[in-house]
């Protein structure tokens, strides 16, 4: 194409890919304290995952980390969240 500028740009998280007139750009944006576990569940348990995903626009993966935090918590292997002080009437 006349006019067009053939080049490639790569930056952090960013990659462009220009193979002539077609361009693909592919985002990747990861948490380097994050690890990634592949497991599988119950047909019953990602229906409802999905469900609530429809209803609550809550991703499954968020989710199951919410699910996985409450369950470290109540087993008394990570500490709840501190509540907020309330604040004072003035009367």
């Amino acid at each position: 194409m006349k006019g067009r500028r053939s080049r490639t740009h790569a930056s952090r998280g960013h990659s462009r890919v220009d193979i002539g007139p077609h361009v693909s750009y592919k985002c990747i944006y990861v948490s380097p304290r994050q690890e990634y576990f592949t497991f599988g569940i119950p047909p019953e348990l990602k229906s409802g995952l999905q469900e609530v995903k429809e209803r609550d626009g809550v991703s499954e993966a968020e989710q199951i980390r919410r699910a996985i935090k409450l369950w470290l918590i109540d087993k008394g292997v990570m500490k709840a969240p501190r509540k907020r002080a309330r604040t004072r009437k003035r009367g």
